[in-house]
């Protein structure tokens, strides 16, 4: 027994089904006082379950953020791996782009703008999936609108940061080509 205030609080332990044990507290309550309330009768579990939320929620929005940082990392690896096999894949097209008298340059230019029309578009089917998960999600926000701008002009610099970073690299490669060698293999 445990009184706060004006309350009074019990705790039954019992083998018997939860039900009835809470039934027949109530009715015993009731014959001592009929005045008296009963409220907030629960059982050990599901109290904890109550006092425990909070926790549950931190660990399982842990893991949703962590498991979109993955996503992010995962992506920009992959992009950088699909450049890189396409840039392989041409290097006879560039090694004759190269012989041909196209510049170094002109040659970083045509695969950074071939890359970065993959993370256009990879951005705009995203931006149309966060839309409609931020009406989902919009419950769980605190002081940021589902919509905010701000949040997705974040969200859009660090992707294209990213994805131009993913594009140099197989880019820089393609320009620095050999046309000899490429044209060779």
């Amino acid at each position: 027994m445990r009184r706060d205030g004006n309350s009074l609080a019990f705790v039954v332990r019992t083998d018997g089904d939860i039900a009835d044990a809470t039934r027949e507290i109530r009715a015993a309550i009731a014959e001592t006082d009929a005045t008296l309330p009963v409220y907030d009768a629960l059982t050990y579990d599901e109290r904890v379950k109550i006092a425990s939320a909070s926790s549950r929620f931190g660990t399982v929005l842990f893991t949703v953020l962590a498991g979109l940082a993955l996503a992010l990392a995962l992506a920009a690896v992959g992009l950088y791996g699909v450049l890189a096999f396409s840039v392989a894949q041409r290097s006879f097209e560039m090694g004759v782009r190269v012989a041909l008298g196209a510049r170094p340059i002109d040659v970083l230019a045509l695969v950074t703008r071939q890359g970065m029309l993959l993370v256009a578009g990879g951005l705009a089917l995203g931006f149309v999936l966060a839309m409609g998960a931020s009406r989902l999600m919009a419950s769980l926000l605190y002081r940021v609108a589902p919509n905010d701008p701000v949040t997705y002009l974040a969200a859009v610099v660090l992707l294209v940061a990213v994805g131009a970073v993913a594009c140099y690299v197989p880019a820089r490669r393609a320009s620095r080509a050999d046309p000899t060698t490429a044209l060779r293999a």
